[in-house]
């Protein structure tokens, strides 16, 4: 039904088809683990829940406009957190398909099911892929023009300019 509405959208011409976006955020899950006043009283997750559950510890680098400090006034780089992730492939702000992983899971492995079904339930092709440093990877850098005729925009990690 989704992709009935979004080819009727394209054909519309309310969504560009011309210009995707991908990417992931944190999806909040209360637990013991994300409770400020347990911190320092970790227990194993087998511990707490009666069944292992899919969520874990991800992490993600801290931005500049909303600094995180340690308890001994030091600015955090990156901060860890116990939460799903969902990645999100969009028309700019309409989402098209989004998969939920475990925080642990790499963004760059949920590009391809994500393009996939791009491909496979919209036939779109020739379109410009943007994304963030998270799907930085040769993989995505090949998959996207060899597969779906398109360009991909994404900056480089961190890591890799300092080499």
């Amino acid at each position: 039904m989704l992709s009935l509405l979004n080819k009727k959208g394209i054909y519309e011409g309310i969504f560009d088809p011309n210009n995707l976006c991908i990417d992931s955020y944190p999806i909040s899950f209360r637990s013991l683990f994300n409770n400020k006043k347990s911190h320092g009283k970790f227990i194993n997750q087998k511990v707490y829940y009666s069944h292992p559950i899919q969520a874990n510890f991800g992490v993600k680098p801290v931005s500049n406009s909303k600094p995180v400090y340690d308890n001994h006034g030091n600015q955090k780089q990156s901060i860890s957190y116990f939460v799903f992730k969902a990645h999100t492939l969009s028309f700019f702000n309409v989402p098209i398909f989004t998969f939920v992983s475990p925080a642990s899971h790499h963004d760059k492995n949920h590009a391809f099911p994500l393009l996939h079904k791009t491909i496979d339930l919209l036939n779109l092709h020739g379109f410009n892929l943007l994304a963030d440093a998270a799907y930085d990877s040769h993989d995505v850098y090949d998959f996207v023009p060899l597969e779906t005729d398109s360009i991909a925009f994404i900056p480089l990690r961190i890591s890799l300019r300092n080499l």
